[in-house]
């Protein structure tokens, strides 16, 4: 089974070190999102996406998502960890995954929320 990867951040970290290693392990980049357009366009011509978003919220909203990827500062990582946790997608993120302890605290509890939503539906 193929997973469908939405991917914030398109910068060159990404781009030359992450994103290739997604296709060696079933994984699809279906969605990319960079506030730089011309830099989510060509993400996704060299990666195959079928969107471009220049808004995390957005990409998050993507039809289809299995899960969500991120290159982005530790701002960036909690809000749109949270949000993408909150909609019930599984997120991966560098470190550090927010400026501070509280900001961390609040991914981790998103993502126990949404574990304990997921373990309880049947």
């Amino acid at each position: 089974m193929t997973l469908n990867i939405g991917w914030i951040g398109c910068g060159r970290h990404a781009t030359h070190m992450l994103m290739p290693q997604l296709g060696r392990n079933d994984m699809r980049i279906a969605a990319v999102c960079d506030l730089n357009r011309d830099a989510a366009a060509s993400a996704a011509w060299q990666y195959g996406a079928e969107a471009v978003y220049s808004d995390y919220s957005e990409i998050i909203g993507h039809k289809g998502l299995d899960a969500v990827c991120m290159a982005v500062g530790p701002d960036l990582h909690r809000v749109a960890a949270v949000a993408a946790l909150e909609k019930g997608l599984p997120v991966f993120l560098e470190k550090p995954p927010a400026r501070d302890c509280a900001g961390a605290l609040e991914i981790a509890a998103a993502a126990k929320r949404q574990k304990s939503r997921s373990l309880s539906v049947s």
